[in-house]
């Protein structure tokens, strides 16, 4: 009988452990190492949707400080990662199959202007991005990024790091807060806008490229050769640094 009943609990806390995505566990571990920061310079502010000009913007976690604001994305994988900073791919690369996502830098990047349009009385707040890999994956391409793109581990410490030169005041540091809690959207109904309008944008890009456009500043791709083999790039090099994988 006890046996039994021991194997059901195994079997409850099992099912429970499953039903979180490996994301979603990420993002605990990212913002449990966040609240070993000190409380009274650093407000921690977890996975919150807010504004921007065209539809919304999803952040894993933001840092606001004296300092400025760290925007931080998690991501949660497996294998080998390979990306550089102006890539429109990274790719996760396991010993038989590899398999493609968005630049977390350039999502980042989207994060960072929706922050600045919601703070547009702040011109002169620091932002600061940060790439967390979580899970046990390996970044293989440090040499190709100048993002800072980090393990769990190091996260505090970049955090302070970067923390050298105080530029806002503990009244901005408020507001700032309250501006961003005004914008952020918890409706269900907004929750579904932000994927519909990530995914438009998704499908928008893909059709450029499909006709040969560049999908950052429409000018034309071209054919190039580099060290892993042939990929597409903008005409407008090195303005603009698209480049999709063949």
């Amino acid at each position: 009988m006890l046996i039994i009943l021991f194997i059901i609990i195994i079997g409850v806390i099992a099912s429970l452990f499953n039903y979180r995505t490996t994301g979603e566990i990420g993002e605990d571990v990212v913002a449990g190492i966040l609240q070993r920061l000190p409380t009274d310079d650093y407000i921690i502010l977890n996975n919150i949707t807010i504004k921007n000009q065209s539809g919304t913007s999803q952040i894993d976690h933001l840092v606001i400080s004296y300092f400025g604001i760290f925007v931080i994305e998690t991501k949660c994988y497996k294998g080998w990662i390979f990306g550089g900073e102006e890539s429109e791919k990274w790719t996760q690369a396991f010993y038989t199959e590899s398999h493609r996502f968005y630049n977390p830098i350039q999502q980042n990047r989207g994060h960072i202007k929706a922050l600045k349009y919601n703070l547009s009385k702040y011109s002169n707040i620091p932002y600061y991005p940060i790439i967390v890999l979580a899970g046990s994956c390996e970044f293989k391409t440090f040499d190709q990024v100048k993002t800072a793109v980090i393990y769990p581990r190091d996260l505090r410490e970049t955090i302070l790091n970067l923390s050298t030169q105080r530029i806002l005041t503990g009244s901005q540091v408020a507001e700032i807060r309250e501006i961003l809690q005004n914008a952020s959207i918890t409706e269900e109904d907004y929750k579904k806008l932000h994927i519909q309008n990530a995914r438009e944008k998704a499908a928008k890009a893909q059709n450029k490229i499909n006709a040969g456009m560049c999908p950052r500043c429409d000018g034309v791709l071209v054919e190039r050769k580099g060290m892993y083999g042939k990929f597409m790039g903008c005409s407008n090099y090195p303005k603009c640094k698209f480049t999709v994988k063949l």
